[in-house]
């Protein structure tokens, strides 16, 4: 069973094949990205330091 840490990253990544999330553009916050995939703050930063 993948981690919350291992779904934020594919989350991502799925947005940057997706075209949501482009070369040079800046990452939502982690806040946001806190409330977009019911993580907490910990998770999400492991998942921008994994990518």
């Amino acid at each position: 069973m993948a981690s919350l840490t291992e779904k934020v990253v594919a989350a991502m990544i799925e947005n940057i094949e997706r075209g949501i999330l482009r070369s040079g553009d800046k990452i939502p916050t982690e806040v946001a990205l806190m409330n977009q995939l019911s993580v907490s703050r910990s998770v999400v930063r492991e998942a921008v330091l994994r990518l």
